[in-house]
């Protein structure tokens, strides 16, 4: 039976062993980062742009809505300002930080 520990350590077959570990990780690493790289690039993921505008008194979100979007219909842009801020109704107060998502391009 094969017994480690009567085994003489050879220094070389050591660092030949080592170096061939770091080659496999390196390589590994690298082709994990190919894989996110092409991933994104598939699927064209993006970070969304925003613009960003802070609530004043009296304003609604219809308002800025349809000071932001002038070619858009607010009821159909409204939804898109509310996910974009995790709002669960339309209520928003003065001094409110409000993310503006880029429209796509129709």
């Amino acid at each position: 039976m094969f017994d480690r520990r009567s085994r003489q350590s050879n220094p070389a077959e050591e660092r030949s062993w080592q170096t061939q570990r770091r080659r496999v990780v390196r390589a590994l690493v690298v082709a994990g980062a190919i894989a996110v790289a092409m991933t994104q690039i598939a699927l064209g993921t993006t970070r969304p742009t925003y613009s960003v505008v802070t609530v004043r008194a009296g304003q609604s979100l219809w308002v800025i809505v349809a000071s932001h979007y002038p070619q858009s219909d607010p009821r159909q842009v409204i939804p898109l300002v509310q996910a974009a801020n995790h709002l669960s109704s339309a209520v928003i107060y003065p001094g409110e930080v409000l993310r503006l998502p880029a429209l796509p391009a129709s």
